[in-house]
């Protein structure tokens, strides 16, 4: 989506971190040379700004994920807007506020654009799940918690609950209490 912030840096991020800098990242020595061994393959798909479009995403899933097979890892990060659509009546089962969650892509809101849909995301997953690999989904926006879930598992909010206490005036001088 055009002007999206902060989508990027964790992008650039998750694309150098299977890396000979892993220690960096705070990750213990014996688990990076266990992840950097000799033959271990890293071979991302980098899809940022202008890139990031909804048939791009589809296409990454098609063309590049659908490439890992048994004792592989396919790995989809996204980080970037979410958001929710009306739900079509034949999902309306499994919605009950009939609205779908979305992941927002660089061309969503042109005319004639649209968010990539979460079954439509799992459908995608599907598609590469049919060659064996492990399967790693991580969704770093809104709306994101039942984005990979299936229909039947019951999704809860894990959130913790509001502070309802109003806190220290900054103008006061005393300190307040709970």
């Amino acid at each position: 989506m055009k002007g999206v912030r902060g989508g990027v840096y964790p992008a650039l991020a998750m694309h150098v971190l299977p890396c000979d800098h892993f220690r960096y990242y705070g990750i213990p020595q014996g688990l990076a040379d266990r992840i950097g061994r000799a033959g271990d393959r890293f071979e991302p798909l980098l899809l940022l700004d202008n890139n990031a479009t909804r048939q791009a995403v589809i296409d990454g899933f098609r063309q590049h994920l659908r490439k890992a097979t048994q004792d592989d890892v396919a790995l989809f990060y996204y980080s970037g807007y979410g958001s929710q659509e009306q739900s079509p009546p034949q999902f309306w089962y499994l919605e009950p506020d009939r609205l779908d969650e979305t992941l927002v892509c660089w061309d969503s809101r042109l005319e004639d654009g649209w968010d990539l849909a979460d079954k439509e995301l799992a459908q995608l997953i599907a598609e590469v799940a049919a060659n064996g690999p492990h399967i790693a989904v991580i969704l770093d926006c809104c709306h994101s918690v039942s984005g990979t879930r299936a229909p039947e598992e019951r999704v809860g909010v894990r959130r913790v609950p509001t502070d309802e206490w109003l806190g220290p005036s900054i103008a006061s001088s005393s300190p307040s209490s709970r």
